[in-house]
This record gives C-alpha cells, structure tokens and sequence, in this order.
C-alpha cells in the first residue's frame, strides 16, 4: 500500500524495497504535484488501468526491478508531461506487453527497458510509437536475438538507442 498523506519535499516520491505489488487508481491521489516518482525494487507485478492518472505533472517515472511482465494500454493514460519512463530489470518477454501503453505519452523521450528477455524487436513492435517523441531507447541486455532491419525507422526522433550486451 502506497502511503497516503506524507509530507512530499521538491515534488518528489521514493518507495523503494517495499512488498507494493500493485499500483491503482486510488494509490497517489494525494500527490498530485509530484514531479519524479520511484517505484523500484518492490514487488508490482499489476498496474490498473488510470493509476496514474491524477500525476499531469510527472516528469521522470522509474518502475525498475519488479515483477512486471505486462502494462495495459490504460495504465499511464493522464501522464501528460512524462519524459523519462524506466522499466529496466522486469519480467516483460515481448515489446508488444509494454508498447500500446506507451501510446499515451505525448511526451516521452527517454526510455528504458534493458534487463528484460526481449528476445526480439519485429518490424512492427514500435510503429505505435511512429509519433512519439522518443530520443533514447536503451534495450542493453535484453537477450536480443534477431531486430528487424525496419524496426527503428517509426522512431523519427530516435537520436540514442542503446543495444549493449545482446547475443545478435
């Protein structure tokens, strides 16, 4: 359970190596100022659709090093101004459990998602992204096997993708 009414200092929230294993809608509706938002090293292998929902100002989201395998499409619906998504060291096996719920972040630009058995990146996997303002995609140790020569090319803001310690 997420706490309710703490004191947040510079718009910023950490809970961190907690047993959270689920985030929902109700779970930060006192934080609606917050700027950065760490989840990390806990236990959320759920996210509801509209959990973050009430966080229009939050720029930087890290969901790193839980047991996440899947996002719904609905889940970051209402993070309007959201630029650092980091997803790194979950249980997500294919693009396609992470990708339609990034759709709803105009403003995404940095993304990471290393430390996950990807596998693969098919040609098709990122063109929900085409009008995505993504400037970095780290996919650096993600079992990646086999990348479809036109995987990237929905990516037109794609200036960093990083693709270190892969077995292609």
């Amino acid at each position: 359970v997420i706490p309710r009414k703490v004191k947040v200092f510079n718009q910023r929230l950490r809970v961190t190596g907690t047993e959270v294993d689920s985030i929902g809608p109700d779970d930060f509706t006192d934080y609606s100022d917050l700027i950065e938002l760490e989840l990390s090293g806990n236990d959320i292998v759920n996210i509801t659709d509209g959990a973050f929902a009430n966080l229009s100002q939050l720029v930087n989201l890290s969901l790193s090093s839980n047991k996440l395998s899947y996002i719904p499409e609905g889940a970051f619906r209402g993070l309007f101004s959201l630029r650092s998504l980091k997803l790194s060291n979950n249980e997500f096996q294919k693009l396609s459990a992470i990708v339609p719920s990034l759709v709803s972040l105009p403003s995404l630009e940095f993304l990471y998602l290393s430390q996950n058995t990807l596998g693969s990146v098919s040609g098709t996997d990122l063109v929900p992204l085409a009008n995505s303002q993504l400037r970095l995609l780290e996919l650096s140790n993600c079992d990646l096997r086999y990348i479809d020569s036109s995987a990237f090319l929905p990516l037109k803001n794609l200036a960093s993708l990083v693709l270190s310690e892969n077995t292609m």
